[in-house]
């Protein structure tokens, strides 16, 4: 096939070449797009700041701390977890916007210079244009090198904490447990003895009856009478903020006790230890039944020592209820409103607003300070290889970018690793073999960037899969069904998946703060392999567009009639997807494994330190769609790795010696990069045996299979 390619551009434009011989220069370096991006992330950080110091200040003018923790609202826990929704998703579009602004700027640091490059290549060595790369950081300039190492370690700390400097905080109640014929309802006499209001005059040990059975006896809506089913549900619950004090109303005939009160118990859980699974057995009282193992042996059931396993089953002879060795008829259960706290880490605003401030301070020098004119883009490059060519990667026209990640090794200026008959393709002693063979999208990005990233998601896939069984395996619960997973909820704080157990202990708020968003750490690695990976592809996919029509570069500072560029390369139809399917994995993963606070309420309001537990907890469900979604995403970027591009023009993927080897044009076309643009065979120059193809703003033909070309 040797015909003229079709052009939407004419042909012959030698003339338009030259009338943009001396184009229109910037009046300012600083509108170059890149400086105008690095501006836009120091203000976004600068923001951050502004609303992370008024925020602090503020609540540290009204509010008090106790260890660094302050304690903003209490009240309605439907109030505190509304507003820790709304302020959270404040957080994460401002983090969001931060982070990416950051991310922007550690792109734009790595990106190298045309004399960068040229550097590199006259040593045999390629760098990469367009994608994020560890391997630019070793010939880059030390200036960048450093803005770069302090953006990215400003960033982890917002990963691991931002999103915990508000947090809510769950309360649960101590309740009283009485067993009481029915006349102790209107007030009949109790031993009082027996029952005194206080014992050993310890405060926090008080049973005051007397009060109890007043309020009872008053019943102004506080009280309610429930059935031994209903009295069972309300009381087996991990974490009882409806309820606190139970009345249970026994038969007369198996009391032995004088008066109306026949027993009374008080039960509190005490997390740091009983949260261990060899001593988890939340409220025992309801199974303390001596007769329990034979009823359940009528009912062709087995009984399990720990009550929880119990419930089920206890429930469906609830007539037979039967706690501390007497007959159940029903309970009186006095009503309360849940309280629930939400609170402030004055420690991790700090570190935040640190962190805000090493950000503005690195894109402000980036967008004011530094005098550079990177190659962000393929686009940047090829203008700049057309506008100077690269005498190292002349007569190599049709070599890709697998042969340079081969043979171009990073061993310093010798020719070491490169076979005589790859360098002769190089120095373009000898021309090439169209072979017009297939190629995919996947040939685009190196073996290392493949393995790198498919490697480590699905190492991360096979992690979260194995966590979640041994999760389901030791959850506190009988009952492990896809339906009893889905009630558990997102990142709903349960004790019966909270994590605990020997050798298992939390510091520190701030600490289990950490341990729950390493994950996030990890995911955004993974997103920053993943976003490279896509990057390369899709830009390989643009490239190969140019073999087949005719249109301008698309560049990050657009002149004469050049395109400006997607946000770093991505094109928005897909990027967009990725940005949702990575804010999806996000909220998952934080759902997942999420900070876990509870206290216990006793009834004069106050909390006790040794029943107060911070760990992190887990949710089964949001690990298995965050799996899910991680599957999704990895059979997708594998899919689009096996769509099919042209088999004319080679597969640079970013590799900056194979962009510079197909952009030797004719001469006379130091302008051609303004004007759009066809990849192809040129017409010959005087004395040349061999055609050569070549980016050019002139008549271009389609390369032959077969055919030699330099």
């Amino acid at each position: 096939m040797d015909s003229k390619l079709h052009t939407n551009f004419p042909l012959g434009s030698q003339q338009k070449i030259h009338a943009l011989d001396s184009p229109p220069e910037r009046k300012s370096w600083f509108k170059s797009g890149w400086r105008v991006g690095a501006t836009s992330a120091a203000a976004l950080a600068t923001l951050s700041l502004a609303l992370n110091l008024i925020a602090t200040v503020f609540i540290s003018k009204h509010s008090k701390f106790t260890a660094g923790i302050s304690s903003i609202y209490t009240g309605n826990c439907e109030m505190v977890e509304k507003y820790d929704t709304w302020i959270h998703l404040a957080i994460n579009v401002v983090n969001t916007a931060l982070l990416s602004g950051s991310n922007y700027c550690m792109q734009v640091l790595c990106a190298p210079n045309r004399k960068e490059v040229d550097d590199a290549h006259a040593r045999k060595r390629y760098m990469y244009i367009g994608v994020p790369s560890l391997r630019n950081l070793t010939l880059i300039r030390k200036e960048k090198l450093l803005l770069w190492s302090l953006l990215g370690l400003s960033s982890l700390p917002l990963h691991l904490m931002y999103n915990s400097m508000f947090f809510g905080s769950l309360s649960t109640n101590d309740y009283n447990i009485y067993y009481v014929t029915e006349d102790f309802l209107t007030g009949a006499a109790y031993d009082r003895v027996a029952f005194p209001d206080k014992i050993n005059g310890l405060d926090e040990d008080y049973m005051d009856t007397s009060a109890m059975q007043q309020r009872l006896q008053q019943n102004n809506g506080t009280w309610q009478k429930l059935s031994n089913t209903e009295c069972i549900s309300a009381y087996a619950v991990d974490r009882l903020s409806a309820h606190r004090d139970v009345v249970i109303v026994v038969e007369l005939q198996n009391t032995t006790r004088r008066g109306s009160m026949v027993s009374r118990d008080r039960y509190r859980f005490n997390f740091n230890s009983e949260l261990e699974m060899d001593y988890y057995n939340p409220y025992d009282w309801i199974c303390v039944d001596p007769m329990l193992a034979e009823k359940f042996i009528v009912q062709g059931w087995s009984l399990s020592y720990r009550c929880y396993q119990t419930i089920p089953q206890l429930k469906k002879i609830a007539d037979q209820w039967s706690p501390r060795y007497y007959d159940a008829r029903y309970c009186m259960s006095e009503m309360m409103e849940g309280k629930c706290s939400l609170n402030f880490s004055l420690a991790i605003a700090v570190v935040v607003m640190i962190c805000n401030v090493v950000k503005i301070f690195c894109m402000s020098y980036m967008a004011w300070g530094i005098k550079d004119s990177p190659l962000i883009t393929v686009g940047d490059a090829v203008a700049s290889f057309l506008r100077r060519t690269d005498s190292t990667t002349r007569g190599a026209c049709l070599i890709d970018g697998t042969y340079f990640q081969q043979y171009w090794r990073d061993d310093g200026d010798d020719d070491h690793g490169i076979s005589s008959t790859e360098r002769e393709y190089i120095l373009g002693s000898e021309p090439m073999v169209l072979e017009g063979r297939s190629r995919r999208l996947k040939d685009a990005a190196s073996k290392g960037r493949w393995f790198s990233m498919a490697g480590l998601l699905s190492a991360a896939l096979i992690i979260v899969a194995g966590l979640l069984a041994y999760g389901i395996e030791h959850l506190k619960t009988s009952d492990r069904s896809m339906s009893a997973l889905w009630a558990m909820g997102f990142g709903t704080v349960r004790e019966e998946s909270l994590i605990g157990g020997s050798g298992w202990h939390m510091p520190s708020v701030t600490a289990a703060v950490i341990v729950a968003n390493l994950p996030q750490v990890m995911l955004s690695f993974l997103y920053l392999l993943f976003n490279g990976l896509l990057t390369a592809m899709l830009a390989a996919r643009e490239w190969s567009h140019y073999a087949q029509e005719r249109k301008p570069l698309r560049v990050s500072t657009p002149k004469g009639m050049q395109r400006s560029t997607y946000f770093l390369s991505l094109p928005y139809r897909f990027a967009a997807p990725l940005l949702v399917l990575s804010g999806a994995l996000h909220w998952l993963v934080s759902q997942s494994l999420f900070l876990a606070s509870i206290t216990t309420e006793l009834r004069d309001g106050r909390t006790l330190a040794e029943d107060t537990v911070s760990t992190c907890g887990y949710s089964p469900i949001a690990m298995v769609l965050t799996l899910s979604v991680g599957c999704l995403m990895l059979v997708g970027i594998v899919g689009v790795g096996f769509w099919k591009v042209s088999a004319d023009l080679p597969i640079v993927g970013s590799c900056s010696a194979a962009i510079s080897a197909a952009c030797h044009p004719p001469p006379g076309q130091e302008n051609a990069h303004l004007l759009p643009l066809q990849w192809g065979v040129i017409p010959r120059a005087d004395g040349d045996e061999v055609s050569h193809c070549s980016f050019s703003a002139e008549e271009v033909e389609a390369p032959v299979v077969g055919a030699k070309y330099a």
